[in-house]
């Protein structure tokens, strides 16, 4: 392998761990506001049916 071979080859690993590490990230970010999202849906969907309630 020659070192142009061997820089790519170390680009590419580096580029992949940092997807990896950057999708675990989000995994977890997204597993840790999933309660507090569903709380604010659930707000949400409550006011808007209390909205339309009071237009008709």
């Amino acid at each position: 392998m020659n070192q142009g071979q061997s820089l790519k080859k170390s680009i590419n690993n580096y580029y992949f761990e940092e997807k990896k590490e950057l999708k675990e990230k989000l995994k977890k970010g997204y597993s840790q506001m999933a309660e507090l999202n569903l709380e604010l849906a659930q707000e949400s969907f409550q006011a808007d049916k209390n909205t339309l309630q009071n237009l008709y």
